[in-house]
């Protein structure tokens, strides 16, 4: 059998690169792609195709408000808190993006992790957007191309700042916080009087939360909606 000649040095620089190519064009195409750009390990159910799906319909304006209502243990955090945002920083560069979940000490940690993002190497050959040199703490920073990102605790709002997107990551930490009536109408409160009071007009949202109690925030939104109030796309 006739060997197959091998390849010179340029002919394999060529190959590399078109390889290389492939795999940025791939990675921007939806946000599972992006994630398993930076961590090829992950492993993706069909629910996440039909999530993806959805947030690649918020993206697109075709839903203005997503509500996504998963239990534990469906990288929940990870796609949208994480590489979502991500996703969205890279392509609505100049936008503001706030980022709220139950407590700082989780903002920050999300925070961290999309900041990391962002400042790699491999994520600025994919978007053209960095961090700026002089903003990089990890609840707030901005990129050379003009956004902003502020991530924060839920009664820890941000002032002076408004949102182009507004991401809402599990706004209680667990069922003992769901359960107490208190807790659930401050969560509210926050919600109607602070939040949407950030979000500029034309702003998208996205909840992600996992339901604890028929009258927490995923409730009163749904309530709200059924009464001709503010529509959500609901996936759960």
């Amino acid at each position: 059998m006739q060997e197959l000649p091998s390849l010179n040095e340029s002919e394999s620089e060529i190959l590399e690169l078109l390889k290389e190519r492939r795999a940025k064009l791939r990675a921007k195409k939806n946000v599972l792609e992006l994630m398993q750009y930076f961590k090829p390990n992950y492993i993706f159910a069909k629910f996440h195709q039909e999530l993806s799906q959805k947030l690649f319909d918020l993206e697109s304006g075709k839903i203005k408000n997503l509500m996504v209502l998963l239990p534990p243990r469906h990288f929940k955090t990870k796609i949208l808190s994480v590489y979502f945002v991500s996703r969205i920083i890279g392509m609505f560069a100049d936008r503001q993006i706030m980022s709220l979940t139950h407590s700082s000490t989780l903002a920050d940690e999300i925070g961290r992790e999309v900041r990391d993002i962002v400042g790699s190497p491999e994520y600025k050959a994919l978007y053209g957007v960095t961090l700026r040199q002089d903003s990089r703490a990890v609840d707030r920073w901005h990129t050379n191309t003009g956004g902003i990102y502020h991530a924060a605790g839920w009664n820890a709002v941000p002032t002076g700042m408004g949102a182009d997107w507004l991401l809402m990551d599990d706004p209680h930490k667990d069922r003992l916080e769901a359960d107490s009536d208190l807790i659930r109408e401050s969560v509210i409160t926050t919600y109607k009087s602070t939040i949407t009071s950030r979000c500029q007009p034309g702003a998208r949202k996205l909840l992600a939360m996992q339901r604890w109690h028929e009258n927490d925030l995923a409730g009163y939104l749904k309530k709200e909606m059924a009464d001709g109030g503010e529509v959500w796309e609901v996936l759960e």
